[in-house]
């Protein structure tokens, strides 16, 4: 950190982030038509901005410094996120991921294997939310993808193989992510999708079966792998051909409400987001989950917001009335499960934060989206003590201390002059493990890459980042993240970053429910 405060910090950060969306500094761009079969990408394609497609490789990337530098030092053992996951392993055997090893210098690869690969190059495309509602938390994880793909490439690839990332920002938009990720996949230009920060999207393709049916006309087999995603939507884990690398916002919401209960809150108040799934499974899970321990939520107290207002005043007044000191019975805990925006606006108008005006009470508390540095500095003192809770271990004491979250710390500050503050983000750091994964399982997949094989790699591998607990994947059980930490958001005269709570780390309490939306 430098001298600056967190709020000059996050101010100068999104108006930097702003003038780089606007004036498009990314590398090769692209255009896509909707058509039955798109054309290839046109790297003299126009400049772009934020709303446009990126063609991302081994170059400088916008908004930080030229990579290769200081920060940018590789890690032992050549794996992206300094060699971690040597417990993952090739489906195939060891004899066969001996063989194809052997077989991985450059040059030597096995050409051109399938859909998006040759002899050169991993084309690989995703969405992203560089722009709306979700940006506010989503925008900076494509600089964790990418800390990973130019370290990769430094390194010389993988088999001799470049990889490239084609970003496409839908905004955070359902339908027009499903158009985007059609795009990729009538194309035939794209061997895989990566991360996929933007989980509207990629839940209406996934719903809508474009995934599995997904067609392959160099193996003649269909479905195309999506690697390393954010797991904020139940069929993001359902889905085979989906490997999500965090634990889900219901997983997310089960801790919460089980570690609340556990903390002696017998009543509770849930204020959701009802315009993104994300907040109603969500929210299906956290009351669920508090009936199961005995607890209630009564009608007053659970509250629906719909995104993007200006204000929730009368609200907020509402549920000060019915579930706040106003109302003589305040509930025990407030469980905010909101994106950073809508949190942001609920939040300027004084609602209760589970605190009585006696200092009784446990508390609010949010999931990952609001586990966010920029998020912290615009709150201010009423989110002082909340709780928000990741999957990951971030660049915060005690796990500061760590090798590999180090190595992830100048690894994002190679691409990000930011990334004092997008470290503090979940979402950034998921998009950095995201990616890692899929360059583990491309690694162990070896010279013969199919999309098959991709897949066989990744539903055989335990993989270990030391940035969140092993991920085990297996055919038909992709729930490989299941256990999160909480932090304390801190407060003196401005937010003064987060800090962790002791002994919070836990796992699901009912890993196995499938907990319908509210």
């Amino acid at each position: 950190m430098t001298g600056e405060t967190a709020t000059d910090r996050r101010v100068v950060h999104g108006a930097i982030r702003a003038a780089l969306i606007g004036v498009g500094l990314v590398v090769a761009l692209s255009s896509f038509y909707v058509a039955p079969r798109l054309g290839l990408v046109n790297t003299a394609a126009n400049q772009s901005s934020g709303t446009g497609t990126d063609q991302l490789s081994g170059g400088p990337a916008a908004g930080g410094p030229a990579a290769g530098g200081p920060a940018a030092a590789n890690a032992p053992g050549g794996g992206a996120g300094g060699g971690a996951g040597a417990g993952a392993k090739n489906a195939g055997g060891g004899a066969a991921a001996a063989a194809s090893s052997a077989q991985c210098a450059s040059g030597k690869n096995g050409g051109s294997t399938d859909v998006g690969v040759d002899g050169h190059t991993v084309h690989l495309a995703a969405t992203e939310v560089e722009s709306g509602i979700g940006s506010s938390f989503l925008a900076p994880v494509r600089f964790g993808m990418l800390a990973v793909l130019q370290k990769t490439n430094r390194q010389g690839g993988v088999c001799g193989r470049q990889l490239q990332l084609t970003l496409k920002d839908d905004g955070w938009d359902a339908q027009r992510g499903k158009q985007f990720i059609d795009n990729f996949i009538q194309s035939n230009n794209y061997f895989a999708l990566a991360v996929v920060p933007s989980s509207e999207g990629l839940n209406a393709a996934s719903g809508g079966q474009d995934l599995d049916n997904a067609q392959d006309p160099v193996t003649g087999s269909s479905g195309i792998p999506v690697v390393g995603t954010d797991g904020m939507l139940n069929s993001q884990y359902s889905d085979p051909n989906i490997w999500p690398v965090a634990a889900s916002t219901a997983t997310s919401m089960r801790i919460m409400a089980r570690d609340a209960h556990n903390r002696h809150a017998k009543t509770f108040g849930l204020v959701y987001n009802k315009t993104y799934k994300f907040g109603v499974e969500g929210a299906g899970a956290f009351k669920a989950q508090v009936g199961r321990d005995g607890g209630s939520i009564s009608d007053g107290c659970l509250v629906a917001l719909e995104a993007g207002q200006t204000s929730y005043k009368d609200q907020v007044n509402a549920f000060n009335g019915k579930c706040g000191n106003q109302s003589g019975h305040p509930v025990d805990f407030v469980a905010l499960l909101l994106e950073p925006q809508t949190a942001e606006t609920w939040l300027q108008d004084g609602p209760f934060m589970g605190i009585t005006s006696s200092g009784a009470g446990e508390g609010a508390g949010g999931p990952q989206p609001l586990f966010d540095d920029n998020f912290g500095s615009a709150c201010g003192q009423i989110c002082g003590n909340m709780m928000v809770w990741t999957s990951f271990y971030p660049p915060i004491f005690p796990y500061d201390q760590r090798a590999e979250v180090q190595q992830f710390k100048s690894d994002l500050c190679s691409v990000d002059s930011h990334c004092d503050v997008d470290a503090d983000s979940a979402f950034t750091e998921g998009g950095y493990v995201g990616m890692a994964l899929l360059v583990k399982a491309l690694k162990d997949t070896g010279a013969n890459l199919t999309r098959a094989n991709l897949k066989a790699t990744l539903d055989s591998m335990s993989y270990t980042s030391g940035l969140a607990g092993t991920l085990n994947y297996k055919p038909g059980n992709h729930y490989a993240n299941l256990s999160m930490v909480a932090f304390r958001d801190t407060y003196g005269q401005q937010f003064t970053g987060f800090q962790v709570v002791q002994n919070s780390q836990q796992s699901d309490p009912c890993s196995s429910c499938r907990d319908g939306s509210i």
